[in-house]
């Protein structure tokens, strides 16, 4: 194969990855670029070996009544304080340590939203409380079908097989999504076809060159293998960014526990024979709250579990 951000053919192997999240059996190889320094699976699995570790019970396509919940209301609450026009300088201040649990957006009334491998359709509820008119695309089929339940219009496929018109939307978003697409460079493509001018692409992925990637090396809880086909660095996403005629406004770090929590749990189950949720430090609320202050300590020294880039058409 060659390199999926760079198209570099000089790919060395790195170590053989499993299904630690899921426990699920099978075992694949990480390689790395030695131009770049992007991380993927060589041979990439295929579809049907990919379906099998998506099961019902992973968690972006999970059943949520969320909408009905206090917790929601809040939510949508912080959104319209961090990411609309507002002089509410007091309440930004006082909510400041909530704001990195907040994806990033960019919200103008009727500004036409697309939220690309939507899941559940979660974040766009949030959305259309926050006035925004949203669309999304899924690929799986559980996926949206739950989304589509909220009233929500989402498209079950690719985005590239949705062909939507040029220039249609102002914002578009993928959450964690760019590292499960085979096809990166012209998904890339894509995205700037259909971003209006003058409009945003925020997108947000595991970041290889973070702390925990270098402590926890291939028991690593972001390497995800097999569901994540690579693993960027600010560097590949610039890359893939530049090729398709986009530049970087604003690179943003959000981290959370279980980047430590769930590394160590893999760590003291190197046989990969334990789901995350049936080991004790999976589950420990302990921990969680123990890893918090190293979290907001990471990212400060943009050392985060995740880079959040914030693109547009040049």
């Amino acid at each position: 194969m060659n390199c999926l951000a760079c198209e570099g053919k000089n790919l060395f192997f790195l170590h053989e990855g499993k299904d630690r999240l899921h426990a699920i059996s099978g075992t694949f190889s990480v390689v790395k670029c030695a131009t770049c320094g992007l991380r993927m699976l060589d041979p990439q699995p295929s579809i049907a070996v990919l379906n099998n570790h998506y099961p019902k019970t992973y968690h972006a396509y999970a059943h949520s009544n969320e909408s009905q919940t206090r917790k929601y209301a809040f939510a949508v609450y912080l959104y319209n304080l961090y990411f609309s026009k507002n002089n509410r300088v007091f309440e930004k201040i006082l909510f400041l340590p909530l704001r990195h649990l907040l994806r990033g957006t960019c919200i103008r009334k009727n500004s036409k939203l697309l939220d690309v491998g939507c899941g559940n359709g979660s974040f766009l509820l949030k959305m259309r409380s926050c006035g925004l008119n949203v669309e999304g695309v899924e690929f799986s089929d559980s996926g949206a079908k739950e989304a589509r339940s909220h009233g929500l219009d989402v498209a079950t496929g690719t985005l590239e097989q949705q062909k939507y018109p040029a220039s249609s939307f102002d914002v578009i978003t993928l959450n964690h999504v760019l590292e499960h697409v085979r096809h990166q460079k012209k998904t890339m493509n894509e995205l700037a076809r259909i971003l209006k001018s003058g409009g945003v692409i925020i997108l947000a992925v595991p970041n290889a060159r973070s702390l925990a990637a270098v402590l926890f090396g291939k028991y690593w809880a972001s390497l995800d293998v097999p569901r994540h086909l690579a693993t960027h660095t600010p560097h590949t996403i610039e890359l893939l960014a530049k090729q398709a005629g986009l530049v970087i406004k604003n690179t943003r770090y959000i981290s959370f526990p279980f980047q430590f929590q769930a590394s160590l749990a893999y760590v003291l189950h190197p046989k990969g024979n334990l789901a995350l949720e049936e080991t004790w430090v999976g589950r420990s609320r302990f921990l969680y709250w123990l890893f918090m202050p190293l979290v907001y300590a990471v990212d400060l020294l943009r050392l985060g579990d995740v880079i959040e880039i914030s693109l547009m058409k040049k």
